[in-house]
């Protein structure tokens, strides 16, 4: 019972992990922007009264506001009225959920804006086929690389010898002991290696957007932000996690498929 027990608690932990480290900035910011004086260093301007550059919907310091309705009361002219409110870089969550449905519905405002997908499917594109080049051809040259290097012990380096041992004791040549031990044995690692290098692409993709492009989703955010749109610069950030959640996940998912003795060597099964 023990062999199976502690496995399944090591891998409920890091989905656990995974999933609070989601909810927490989640429930952290619905806490700040809908809890009553919880932050809310502004006011949003719902009636202007007398004040001549107060303007609806407007966003104002609590300490300026309070100068104005003090000065508007004083001056026995009608004070403004509002209510509290977060700075504009940090819109609340319905409102950056609007954004997103609305920026998959409505066309772009200005002419120098792409829809919102045709952004993400720019950047998923890259990604996809870089990490398809990788894999087809940046791993076998590498690997043929080190291997040239260092001889047969760096293409084992992450194999259990006493898997090597036993096969030269049943008599297994050394293709035999390639193909059905060392492969076997160091492929998962090579593919966790990659679930890694994925990540560090989206990283390396939205650095590379920063300088000179007009497309891609770093473009977008960067277009967003200029124009002060935080509601949609937040949807995108957003759908950047999911994207890279979700990848993720399959990917597990499809190394739990492709390397399924990995799972029998854990003794989960």
């Amino acid at each position: 019972m023990a062999t199976i027990t502690i496995p399944l608690v090591q891998r409920i932990r890091p989905r656990a992990l995974t999933t609070a480290s989601f909810l927490l900035p989640l429930l952290l910011w619905m806490l700040v922007s809908y809890v009553p004086g919880v932050w809310q260093p502004n006011v949003k301007i719902t009636d202007p009264g007398d004040v001549a550059f107060f303007r609806q919907n407007m966003l104002i310091g609590k300490e300026q506001f309070a100068l104005q309705t003090q000065l508007a009361i004083e001056g026995l002219s009608t004070p403004p009225s509002g209510i509290p409110a977060n700075p504009i870089y940090l819109p609340a969550p319905h409102e950056v959920a609007i954004a997103l449905y609305t920026s998959l519905t409505t066309p772009p405002l200005r002419r120098s804006e792409v829809w919102f997908y045709q952004s993400i499917w720019h950047s998923i594109t890259i990604i996809f086929w870089g990490f398809l080049y990788s894999c087809l051809l940046g791993l076998p040259l590498g690997k043929y690389r080190a291997n040239s290097m260092n001889g047969s012990a760096n293409t084992t380096r992450r194999l259990d010898v006493r898997y090597l041992e036993a096969a030269q004791t049943l008599g297994a040549k050394k293709i035999r002991q390639l193909v059905q031990v060392v492969l076997p044995g160091i492929l998962p690692d090579l593919y966790k290696d990659l679930r890694i290098l994925l990540g560090w692409a989206w990283t390396y993709l939205i650095v590379a957007e920063l300088i000179g492009t007009s497309s891609g989703i770093t473009w977008f955010i960067t277009q967003q932000a200029r124009y002060k749109n935080f509601d949609m610069v937040f949807a995108a950030l957003i759908i950047l996690g999911v994207i890279g959640l979700l990848s993720d996940l399959l990917l597990e998912r499809m190394g739990l498929r492709l390397f399924p003795w990995q799972e029998k060597r854990s003794g989960i099964n």
